[in-house]
């Protein structure tokens, strides 16, 4: 339900690590890491270094099929792709003991690509769940289906870390119940959003139309109008990032009196909360409207929102029909991405989506080295102490805000690879000729697994990503780092390249999760995760003047045709960026000086500190379709990739120093104007 963690970037299918490289083996990109062949001939470094960098892959770069991006991640997933058919395939052939993870495994895989079964089935597996939908007679009735998995709702609720008590867990209460991507999509006017709405319409009348429900067209204004209000009284994105505020306590008496208009009982009982006393409001007053707009909303166009967004939400696991009419919607109109991924493929990423977990550990034993680990500790610890190092000498904060810093950083916790403890998924059994209720069986696992939480202890062991995930986050609560397994594969790591690009690569990547702890963000929690204010008056000032900057350069950068990264809402990763940068660089200069007598080798003609920043480049190439990019500009907090790159860096001094970068370049910035912040 909530963002837990700061993550190095957004995308949808679960990704998995490539065989793991053997010794004296050449680097998996070029021949020591970059593919210097994609270098431009006529882009300078210091006019576009993103380019400079990249000009020959991005003339060929496109999207695989089912994705809106082609980028140093979407390389990993289609390089993992073919071994992970083959760990597939070979537990198909294989004869599974009963409740083995093989078993569960195998029977996923099977539901999802039985076709047939699935058009022959048609509506039926949702049935039961469609007559409930119609009904409803009350609010309350309706409130007693939204608490239940897979029924829509304007207010969603989960188990997370109380961010003041953080050794706990909460219930927590957010804004929701949206169809389209953002506020955004409902609320302006103008192309492509007037299309957008327009098709939204059309998708609804039509879904209800294959379902043999009457009177579609006028349902799905219904919908869209409910959907705007919602809309309307939604927080902005960049207002959401704001942790204080996101945060508010209350008793189930207070919550009541506060947002009279919503059946919190019903609502919350239906959920599993039978004795709930206490929750946290992230968005208190969306909450507040929502609740009173859900009141005064007739109760057909409730019925009608509920059912639509049932069948949406299955469809991709119902018949071939309503599967490629989701897609043709949700994906080609809103993301420009013109066609689906094979279906064996699909069924890959629904296996490790829903039994990720426990997946993740078979494969990180079979692929996932204990060098990669023991490499990983080491580079966590040099940058760990290139940051130390950086604290200690910080010009602009004061002793007790720095020596408070410096408790924090080293308290940090980090996981690589994988975790030595998963949950227990033996009492699920999951069916291969059901697929609808194998994510109910899902679904109900994770939720009783949630509400178990709240009589629990902080759970030290438990991951946010399952192993195979190609990401990286901080989380403020715990006050830890996660690389797993799926990020520490080319271009992001790989043992058998040279040093620079490592550490331009994940080394900058480890700063930059060591750096969200110290973020807009981040810093607002202390060494515990608890959220509080360490900072001093003095020292919170010096960081609000230099951030203010990076918010005006980054808010100057214009992707696409009248659009503009908005510079608070991409604050928090951007600062990330500019310190990995800042400190991975420190600590490569750091390991130079112990193994180079301060002088790194020269290859092919790159200097060390060259091939730092041409990693850095490498790993942000990327190609996104207009459609996803103008989502991303809306409500991501991560700058465009070409910005991750050229905004940063133009305020990084040794980046000057490594191409001569001067006035009159273009992305030459005075050195008054830097921003310097670690």
């Amino acid at each position: 339900m909530r963002r837990l963690a700061f993550v190095l970037f957004v995308i949808s299918p679960i990704v998995t690590l490539t065989a793991p490289a053997r010794a004296g083996d050449k680097p998996v990109l070029g021949n020591w890491g970059v593919e210097t062949q994609t270098i431009s001939a006529t882009v300078r470094p210091g006019d576009d270094f993103y380019r400079y960098v990249n000009e020959g892959w991005l003339k060929t770069a496109a999207p695989p099929p089912g994705m809106a991006y082609a980028n140093s991640f979407v390389d990993a997933y289609q390089r993992t792709q073919g071994q992970l058919q083959k760990l597939i395939d070979g537990i198909l052939v294989s004869t599974p003991a009963p409740g083995s993870d093989e078993a569960k495994i195998a029977a996923l895989y099977r539901s999802y690509i039985d076709v047939a079964g699935r058009n022959q089935r048609g509506l039926s597996p949702i049935k039961s769940d469609l007559d409930s939908i119609w009904a409803i007679k009350t609010h309350e009735d309706a409130a007693r289906l939204q608490g239940q998995p897979f029924f829509k709702s304007p207010i969603d609720i989960g188990v997370v870390t109380d961010d003041k008590k953080p050794e706990r867990y909460v219930i927590g209460a957010m804004q929701a119940g949206l169809g389209l991507p953002s506020r955004e999509y409902y609320l302006t006017a103008g192309e492509p959003f007037d299309g957008h709405r327009a098709a939204y319409l059309a998708y609804v009348a039509d879904i209800f139309k294959r379902v043999g429900v009457a009177d579609g067209g006028d349902r799905a204004k219904a919908i869209l109008a409910f959907e705007t209000r919602l809309a309307e009284a939604q927080w902005t994105a960049p207002e959401q990032r704001d942790p204080v505020k996101s945060y508010r306590l209350l008793s189930i008496a207070e919550l009541q009196a506060y947002a009279p208009a919503f059946p919190w009982q019903i609502y919350l009982e239906a959920a599993g909360f039978s004795r709930p006393t206490e929750l946290v409001l992230t968005t208190d007053t969306a909450i507040q409207k929502s609740a009173e707009i859900f009141k005064a909303t007739d109760i057909e166009s409730i019925k009608s929102y509920l059912a639509f967004h049932l069948v949406d939400d299955f469809a991709p696991n119902l018949t071939e029909e309503l599967d490629r009419a989701s897609f043709a919607f949700n994906s080609t109109r809103l993301h420009g991405v013109p066609e689906q991924e094979a279906l064996e493929k699909r069924a890959q990423t629904f296996v490790t989506s829903t039994f990720g977990e426990i997946f993740g550990r078979a494969y990180a034993k079979a692929y996932f080295p204990e060098n990669y680990r023991a490499k990983m500790d080491r580079m966590i610890a040099n940058i760990r102490a290139a940051f130390h190092k950086r604290l200690d000498a910080n010009p602009w904060m004061d002793q007790a805000t720095r020596k408070a810093a410096i408790v924090k950083l080293e308290a940090i916790v980090k996981h690589v690879g994988y975790p030595d403890r998963w949950r227990d998924w033996s009492s699920v059994a999951f069916d291969p000729t059901d697929l609808v209720g194998n994510r109910r069986k899902a679904e109900a696992f994770a939720r009783a697994d949630a509400i178990a939480k709240l009589g629990e202890k902080r759970r030290e062991w438990q991951w946010s990503y399952p192993a195979t995930d190609i990401n990286a986050g901080y989380s403020p609560q715990m006050n830890s780092i996660t690389f797993p397994a799926g990020i520490l594969q080319p271009p992001f790591f790989d043992p058998n390249a040279d040093d620079a690009v490592n550490y331009g690569a994940i080394g900058a990547v480890i700063g930059h999760e060591l750096g969200h702890a110290f973020d807009d963000q981040g810093s607002q929690s202390d060494a515990t995760g608890a959220l509080r204010n360490w900072w001093t008056e003095v020292s919170r000032a010096e960081f609000n003047k230099r951030t203010a900057v990076l918010v005006q350069q980054f808010s100057g950068y214009s992707p696409l045709p009248g659009m503009r990264v908005n510079g608070e809402l991409t604050l928090g990763e951007n600062i990330g960026d500019l310190g990995g940068i800042t400190i991975a660089h420190e600590a490569y200069r750091m390991l130079v000086d112990q193994e180079h007598g301060g002088k790194a080798p020269v290859i092919d003609g790159f200097t060390g500190d060259q091939r730092f920043f041409l990693s850095w480049a490498q790993v942000w190439r990327d190609f996104t379709t207009p459609d996803q990019a103008r989502q991303n500009l809306l409500s991501d907090a991560h700058s465009p990739s070409e910005f991750r790159v050229n905004g940063a860096l133009r305020n990084v001094d040794a980046w000057y120093a490594a191409f001569g970068v001067k006035d009159g370049d273009k992305l030459y910035l005075p050195q008054d104007s830097r921003v310097r912040i670690w």
